[in-house]
């Protein structure tokens, strides 16, 4: 199918919250491997449709940020995607729990339980409203890149686009595009010293929530490292 054919639905979260819910007790009260695979493969199907909408919506918002519509989707995600992180990282708990956990290898690879793992020390209910604020900032962020409408020798550029320019073989084509591109950055400079600034204190406070000294250690367990 081709991309532009796919089409978005934005999920209800209540609905959705119901259903993963249900299964994950499915899941806890799981006695074997076979119990479990059942639960888990429906939570799978679940999650996929979950995320299938939400990278639509954040693909779509990212090629067009004065779209009205994408953009009040992407507002719905930044508030609801760490709710559903709060549900994968009960998903992470049940899975991890399990004395029968070896005998999945067979069928989970068993990277997900390492995966797992790792998202569980970069994740906690006390962060959910953090992380809205964080996704705000970022989504704030791109919104202030996306903006950029650059003049050079009568085209008008976006940022992206000045990557030709910088490998022309023309010196003083490069020369005008560097300063143009530039240009954008110093005219916006006390917009992204904000988000920036804000981004820095919030990522700080998530961190110490999660006892953590400071992001470092955060950001790589967030990379799953």
């Amino acid at each position: 199918m081709n991309f532009n054919e796919m089409k978005y639905e934005r999920i209800n979260f209540e609905k959705v919250n119901e259903k993963y819910q249900s299964l994950l007790l499915e899941l806890e009260n799981s006695l074997n491997a076979k119990e479990f695979l059942s639960a888990f493969n429906k939570i799978n199907e679940l999650r996929i449709d979950i995320r299938t909408m939400q990278t639509l919506a954040m693909v779509r918002h990212t090629i067009d940020t004065s779209d009205e519509f994408y953009d009040e989707e992407n507002n719905y995600w930044d508030e609801v995607s760490p709710k559903l992180q709060s549900l994968d990282s009960k998903l992470y708990i049940i899975s991890l729990s399990k004395p029968f956990k070896e005998e999945l290898y067979e069928f989970i690879p068993k990277t997900f339980f390492e995966l797992a793992s790792c998202q569980l020390k970069s994740f906690d209910d006390c962060i959910i409203e953090d992380l809205i604020e964080e996704n705000k900032l970022s989504s704030e962020y791109v919104k202030l890149k996306a903006s950029a409408q650059i003049e050079l020798d009568g085209e008008i550029l976006n940022l992206a686009q000045f990557g030709s320019k910088f490998e022309s073989p023309d010196e003083s084509l490069r020369k005008k595009a560097y300063d143009a591109y530039v240009g954008f950055y110093k005219q916006n400079d006390k917009a992204f010293g904000d988000i920036y600034d804000k981004l820095v204190k919030i990522r700080t406070k998530i961190a110490n929530k999660l006892g953590y000294k400071d992001f470092v250690e955060l950001g790589y367990y967030r990379m799953s490292r």
